[in-house]
């Protein structure tokens, strides 16, 4: 299988041609999910340019904002804004992911001092990241599994997909990949075996219209894997836009999307679901449990009238008998959550 899935460096690479549109902007952002099920990073995000009504000041520049998840409800967060990214290297507060071999392998570490907290605060309020800092280090080899998923490929033609897409900002992909090192937290050493996902995002986009949206992807220990992708219609109640697919013997193969769980809930650590897709092969149903989240790129959750909540989370998924940890990210405006 041929997972650069056709797509070459430029597609890859961190963008710094001073004449590309900083105003669309372009963000990578990494996930990992142990084995175990004990330790995630949720959403690590950087990020240049595409602020509505924020001038940025070149490409080097990146924001990063993330939540790494450990037992017994602990979150560490933090956010920062650094130059220092270069031609095949983002690197920026504290965290370093360089690209060894384009749409192959990846290496992600991190030195930094990010602020101790929990995910029951974590939903009680923004982190204003004044609280206590804690030591981590993490050092990670990423192993490409899967080719990308380049978004749209398999969405259904639904009156609102273009609407949608605008939502995603293509071009966009994302890439399920194997991971191995590890995680030390104030001096305690943990070896990690893990699955993640990358994406990176290269194409303006617009989240006016923009009312929620469901994501859950994962990768089992036998190769299968799947994601899915679904938004709501900020008009009628309906869905706007279905995308899912499902892995075959020589890549990605399109699914029909006929149910996935929308966020209905702030604590939703422990919840239950399932998808329900159909594949080339005949209907599967994949279950889940939310096992860990944390709360808008590691800022927490705002309780204003109007705010728009995301839940980054790691889910278990267990697909006829085979079980693995994997993504599930939804969100909502506040109003809708209870």
């Amino acid at each position: 299988m041929d997972v650069s899935g056709g797509l070459s460096a430029v597609d890859d690479l961190p963008i710094l041609d001073p004449a590309r549109d900083l105003d669309a902007g372009e963000n990578h952002a990494f996930w990992c999910f142990d084995r175990a099920g004990d330790y995630a990073l949720l959403n690590c995000h950087v990020q240049a340019g595409g602020v509505p009504g924020q001038p940025w000041p070149s490409w080097d520049v990146r924001r990063v904002g993330f939540g790494i998840t450990a037992p017994a409800d602990r979150l560490y967060i933090d956010w920062a804004v650094e130059p220092g990214t270069t031609s095949d290297t983002l690197r920026t507060g504290g965290w370093t992911f360089r690209c060894v071999e384009p749409m192959r392998r990846w290496t992600a570490s991190y030195h930094g001092t990010p602020v101790a907290t929990t995910t029951t605060e974590h939903r009680r309020g923004v982190n204003d990241l004044t609280g206590e800092r804690v030591p981590i280090d993490i050092e990670l080899e990423l192993a490409m599994a899967m080719p990308p998923w380049i978004q749209g490929s398999f969405a259904e033609h639904l009156p609102g997909r273009d609407t949608a897409l605008t939502f995603i900002g293509v071009p966009r992909f994302e890439q399920l990949y194997h991971a191995v090192g590890s995680i030390t937290i104030d001096g305690a050493q943990h070896a990690l075996e893990a699955t993640g996902l990358r994406t990176h995002r290269y194409g303006p986009r617009s989240l006016v219209r923009m009312r929620g949206h469901s994501w859950l992807t994962a990768l089992f220990p036998s190769g299968r894997a799947f994601g899915c992708m679904k938004f709501p219609d900020p008009d009628n109640g309906g869905e706007l836009f279905r995308e899912a697919w499902v892995s075959g013997p020589d890549g990605l193969v399109g699914a029909r999307l006929i149910d996935a769980p929308w966020l209905s809930g702030l604590d939703c650590t422990g919840e239950t679901w399932s998808v329900q897709l159909v594949a080339p092969d005949g209907p599967c149903e994949i279950r889940g449990e939310t096992v860990a989240v944390s709360y808008s790129m590691g800022l927490g959750v705002n309780h204003a009238p109007g705010s728009y909540v995301l839940a980054h989370a790691m889910g278990r998924f267990e697909w006829d008998g085979e079980t693995t940890y994997g993504l599930i990210e939804r969100s909502a405006p506040i109003e809708e959550l209870t």
